[in-house]
């Protein structure tokens, strides 16, 4: 007995050994297997229907440039048909355009094909024109604006916006822009804003949060969301949405969300949420469903009523569509306050 209890441990140690070996194999290629599957898992494309989507009333757009400098202007309006008139929404970019419109080329592309007038003033030609100040830049914005729609008013036979149904986006630097536009848009004769978005405003560093001390002139009746991402690196209470949020307590929370969007690398390529959101470089998921869709529901529900269900924390503000496979995208998180 004591011979054969040594070679018994060995035995049961040997099989032991292997039934490990088999299990973490096992365990490996399940693994792998999973992570092929996944790999091979495509991102959403973008909806047909409902805001965000692909429906479009038109098939392209016409472009009209005017002004000067960092006062020059862009006019886009819905062609095939072409329209004469149409609700008008003003985009601003963000730091860095400095010539075209290529950084919110596809938004606006979408904005208009959806039989909208989109205006676009450039605010700045170099990094330093005008001076990195924000009062610069929203005196050479509104000198845009007013001059695209000086040139629309001159001509009854262009397309004419329709100023009672005004709704303004800003991404970055132009969202900070955006917001202290609207602020005092009564005094500097501009458009009412009906609806506002933005896509992580930020007045800089040589601007510390860059919003109006106060944000009263904005009407308690505007529609408005912000946005914030998982990459965006100074998503904090010193900037962007967060500073922002304190100047609008006038504002009910049934007409404002605070939305975050998440990074989801399910599939392949991944969905990353990073600063820049909304310029459309490489479209995916998150400008159908997160920019995009808000978008138009903001705008939908401030001038028709309609599309409402979108907003205000609802599952169908929250869906961000779902993966080849069927696994759902990660929801947006939306609230009526800021999010951590």
């Amino acid at each position: 007995m004591d011979d054969t209890q040594p070679c018994s441990r060995r035995s049961r140690r040997t099989r032991t050994g292997l039934l490990a070996t088999a299990l973490a194999t096992a365990l490996f290629l399940s693994t792998s297997a999973a992570s092929a599957d996944n790999a091979s898992a495509t991102p959403p494309t973008q909806p047909v229907a409902g805001p965000g989507g692909s429906a479009y009333t038109h098939a392209g757009m016409n472009v009209t440039s005017g002004g000067s400098g960092a006062n020059a202007w862009y006019v886009f309006s819905p062609s095939g048909p072409a329209v004469s008139s149409a609700p008008v929404s003003i985009v601003l970019h963000g730091y860095g355009e400095f010539s075209g419109y290529a950084q919110m080329e596809q938004l606006i592309k979408h904005t208009v094909r959806q039989g909208n007038i989109v205006i676009y003033p450039r605010w700045q030609t170099s990094p330093v024109t005008p001076l990195p100040v924000m009062e610069h830049a929203v005196g050479t914005a509104v000198n845009g604006i007013k001059g695209a729609l000086a040139w629309m008013a001159a001509d009854p036979s262009r397309p004419q916006p329709q100023l009672d149904k005004a709704t303004y986006f800003g991404h970055s630097y132009g969202g900070v822009i955006t917001m202290n536009v609207t602020n005092r848009h009564v005094s500097i004769g501009l458009p009412r804003p009906a609806a506002i978005m933005l896509d992580e405003p930020d007045g800089g560093p040589l601007d510390d949060d860059g919003f109006d001390a106060a944000m009263t002139g904005v009407p308690a009746a505007t529609k408005l969301a912000c946005t914030i991402s998982d990459g965006y690196t100074q998503s904090d209470p010193t900037h962007g949405c967060y500073p922002l949020w304190s100047k609008l307590a006038h504002i009910p929370g049934a007409n404002k969300d605070f939305i975050r969007v998440h990074t989801d690398t399910h599939g392949t390529p991944d969905l990353t949420a990073v600063h820049g959101m909304s310029t459309g470089s490489s479209l995916d998921a998150i400008d159908y469903y997160a920019i995009w869709k808000n978008w138009d529901a903001l705008r939908s529900c401030a001038l028709t009523g309609t599309q409402c269900d979108h907003l205000n924390n609802s599952t169908l503000q929250q869906y961000m569509g779902t993966w080849s496979d069927g696994t759902p995208v990660t929801p947006v998180t939306v609230s009526d306050n800021p999010i951590a």
